[in-house]
């Protein structure tokens, strides 16, 4: 039972990753254009 508690963490967890991870990335790609980054630069 402990095996099952440990590994349904570790599942969470790693898809908790993946999630906080490619949302921003997929965010940057998709909804901001690089014009909308020029003040990055100045």
């Amino acid at each position: 039972m402990e095996f099952i508690k440990t590994f349904g963490l570790l599942v969470v967890t790693a898809l908790a990753e993946i999630v906080g991870c490619y949302l921003p990335y997929l965010w940057s790609k998709v909804c901001v254009q690089p014009s909308d980054l020029d003040w990055l630069t100045a």
